[in-house]
C-alpha cells in the first residue's frame, strides 16, 4: 500500500506514468479471454460520448453576424406547427348552404379581437406573441360558430319573404361606424378599414343581425298567442318560486349551525364541509379565500374575523347577500401614518370560509311586463329549436373542426359543477 505523503511529488508522478503503460489505452481492443474465463460475462460500460467537434469549439469557424461579432452555431429551437389553417385570404373557411365567406375577412376580425386583449400578469410580451396563433384560433372557432347560426338563420328569413332595403343597412351602419369612433378613437381608423373591407366578416354579421331580428319580431314572435290565463299562470309561478327561496333561506342559519357543531365535535373537517357545502368559488380550494382587503369585504365579516384567534371557527355571520362560517388565518397590519400611536391598522385578511349565498327574490312584474317576458322566454326558445332543426339539414363545408357544439353548450350533467378557472372575485367572496 503506497503512502501518498512518503514519496515525493516527483516519485509518485513516475508511478502514475509507469501504471498507464502497463494498462491498454482506450484505443486498444482487448484480446478476448480463452478458456474458463471465456464463459464469464463481459462487463457492462456506459456508452462513449462522443467529444464536440472542434469546428464548433474554435471561434474561427464561427459565422459573423449582422453586429460584427461571431456567434457560436447554437440549434434552432424547433417550433411547433401554426394552427392556423393553410388558406389563402380570399379561400373560403366556412360554406353554408353554398354562402362562403373568406379565410381573410374571419382572420381580420379575429385579429382585431386578439389586439383588445390585455396580457395576464406574469406573462411576458414575448410568451403572449409565441401564443398569438393558439388565441386567434380560439376567436376564429368563436366567429366561425356564431357565424355558421346567424347564417342559417338569415337564410331561413329570406326564404319566409324578408329582404333589407338599403336604406336600412346604411342606417344601421352607420349607428354602428359612430359609436365604433366615439369608443376607440386613436384606433378607430384601423377598425375601419377592417370593417369597410370588401366582403368583410363585420359586413356579413351586420346582415345577418337585421335579417335575425327581422325573422325573430315578425315570423317567430308574431306567432306567439299569450292568453290571459297564461299570464296569470306565469305570475303564480313567480310567487311560488319567491316562496320557495324564501324557505330556503331560512334554512341556510341553522344549516351552518349543524355544521360548525359538526367540525367543532370532529366528525366533520372544515375542509370537507367547504367542498361540498360552499356557494364560493373557494370552496374547491377547501374555503381558503387567500387576502382580501379590509375594503372589499362586508363589515360584519372584518369585525367577526378581526375578533378571532387565528384558526378558529366563527359563529355564523349574516351578510346582506350571504350567511358565513369564518376561520382566520392571519391579519395583515399596515404602518402607522408619522407622529400616530396605537396598533397598526389592518389592511387585509387572510382567511377562510363556508359561504351559503342567498336567493334574491325575483322582483314583481305587473301584467304587462309579465306578458313581455313570457314573448321573449317562448321567442328564445322557438328560435333555439329553428336552429337545431336548420343545423341538421344544412351542408356546412369547413376545414375547421367545429365539432358538436356549434347551436349550443351541451348541459351539464346534474351534480357538482365543474371548477370554474379563475378564483373567486373579491366583490363575490365579499358578499
Amino acid at each position: 500500500m503506497f503512502v501518498l505523503n512518503r514519496f515525493p511529488v516527483s516519485s509518485f508522478t513516475l508511478l502514475l506514468a509507469i501504471a498507464a503503460v502497463r494498462l491498454p489505452t482506450a484505443a486498444q481492443t482487448p484480446k478476448p479471454a480463452e478458456g474458463p474465463a471465456a464463459a464469464a460475462p463481459a462487463p457492462a460500460f456506459g456508452p462513449r460520448i462522443a467529444p464536440a467537434a472542434r469546428g464548433a469549439l474554435n471561434p474561427a469557424g464561427w459565422t459573423v453576424g449582422p453586429d460584427g461579432k461571431r456567434h457560436a452555431p447554437i440549434p434552432k429551437r424547433e417550433t411547433e406547427p401554426s394552427p392556423l389553417p393553410d388558406l389563402k385570404p380570399e379561400q373560403p373557411l366556412i360554406t353554408v348552404n353554398g354562402e362562403p365567406i373568406s379565410w381573410g375577412a374571419v382572420r381580420d376580425y379575429a385579429e382585431l379581437l386578439v389586439s383588445e386583449m390585455r396580457i395576464p400578469h406574469g406573462v411576458t410580451p414575448q410568451q403572449f406573441e409565441e401564443e398569438r396563433d393558439n388565441l386567434l384560433m380560439r376567436r376564429v372557432y368563436s366567429l366561425g360558430r356564431h357565424h355558421i347560426l346567424k347564417t342559417l338563420l338569415a337564410q331561413e328569413a329570406r326564404r319566409k319573404g324578408i329582404v333589407l332595403t338599403p336604406e336600412e343597412v346604411a342606417a344601421k351602419e352607420k349607428e354602428v361606424l359612430e359609436k365604433l369612433r366615439a369608443s376607440r378613437k386613436q384606433q378607430a381608423e384601423r377598425y375601419l378599414k377592417v370593417f369597410q373591407a370588401p366582403g368583410s366578416f363585420y359586413h356579413h354579421d351586420l346582415t345577418n343581425s337585421l335579417l335575425l331580428a327581422h325573422l325573430e319580431k315578425d315570423v317567430i314572435r308574431a306567432a306567439i298567442q299569450v292568453t290571459e290565463s297564461d299570464i296569470d299562470a306565469a305570475l303564480a309561478k313567480r310567487q311560488q318560486k319567491n316562496r320557495e327561496m324564501a324557505e330556503a333561506n331560512a334554512q341556510m342559519r341553522p344549516k351552518l349551525e349543524t355544521l360548525r357543531k359538526q367540525i367543532l365535535d370532529g366528525s366533520l373537517t372544515f375542509a370537507d364541509a367547504a367542498f361540498t357545502e360552499s356557494d364560493c368559488d373557494s370552496s374547491y380550494d377547501h374555503g381558503e379565500v387567500g387576502s382580501r382587503a379590509v375594503a372589499d369585504l362586508q363589515p360584519a365579516m372584518v369585525n367577526a374575523l378581526t375578533n378571532l384567534a387565528p384558526g378558529v371557527l366563527s359563529d355564523v355571520v349574516e351578510t346582506p347577500y350571504s350567511y358565513h362560517l369564518l376561520k382566520l388565518n392571519k391579519l395583515n397590519l399596515g404602518f402607522l401614518k408619522e407622529g400616530e400611536k396605537g396598533p397598526a391598522p389592518v389592511v387585509s385578511i387572510n382567511f377562510a370560509h363556508i359561504m351559503l349565498e342567498k336567493k334574491e327574490p325575483l322582483p314583481l312584474l305587473t301584467r304587462d311586463e309579465m306578458k313581455k317576458t313570457i314573448l321573449d322566454e317562448e321567442t328564445l326558445k322557438r328560435r333555439e329549436a329553428l336552429q337545431e332543426e336548420l343545423l341538421a339539414k344544412a351542408k356546412i363545408e369547413t376545414p375547421l373542426k367545429m365539432g358538436n357544439d356549434t347551436v349550443s353548450e351541451k348541459k351539464r350533467p346534474a351534480g357538482r359543477k365543474p371548477r370554474a378557472a379563475p378564483r373567486p372575485d373579491a366583490k363575490k367572496t365579499a358578499k
